[in-house]
């Protein structure tokens, strides 16, 4: 039997194990096991700990060289994971009053997250010319004085709450 990944976040395809026999790829520390049940024909790959890095297709082959045959079982793994912020984020900003700016959060996560946008002390925005725009992006129209702080987004799916990103917007 041979285990075979292929990666779906960077396309890599990865040989994983044949039989036993596991391929670590320069890992620090162990994370893949490959066992036979000793009680019937079930193989095993074990992911210990499952890394968001291990999103993709997984193939199983069992190969039966007395026929030359092989057959084959793939399916999607599927790893759920806190929401991340990307560091291409909006940093820091200045501006001058009267301008308009829009910041911008992105962030990654399975299922895919949605983005909360919130002053430092976590009060509510206020209406009026600032107002969240989709799902990334915080527009701020005609920014005043009083506009200038911290200004944090928070990434949250169903596995739970992620990075929250801060930033500074500082009104000359």
């Amino acid at each position: 039997v041979s285990w075979e990944l292929h990666r779906l976040n960077d396309q890599k395809k990865f040989f994983l194990a044949t039989d036993d026999q596991v391929f670590q790829f320069s890992q620090p520390t162990r994370r893949l096991y490959a066992e036979h049940a000793l009680d019937s024909t079930d193989w095993y790959l074990i992911f210990d700990p499952l890394d968001r890095e291990d999103y993709g297709d997984l193939t199983c082959m069992l190969a039966d060289t007395g026929y030359n045959n092989s057959v084959y079982l793939r399916r999607r793994l599927i790893v759920y994971s806190e929401p991340f912020v990307v560091q291409s984020s909006t940093k820091d900003i200045e501006v001058s009053e009267g301008d308009n700016i829009l910041l911008k959060c992105f962030a990654q996560g399975l299922p895919p997250p949605q983005i909360q946008w919130m002053k430092a002390d976590a009060s509510p925005l206020p209406d009026g010319n600032i107002r969240a725009i989709g799902t990334v992006e915080l527009a701020i129209n005609d920014i005043r004085k009083q506009d200038r702080g911290i200004y944090k987004c928070l990434a949250i799916n169903l596995v739970g709450y992620g990075d929250i990103w801060t930033l500074k917007v500082n009104v000359k």
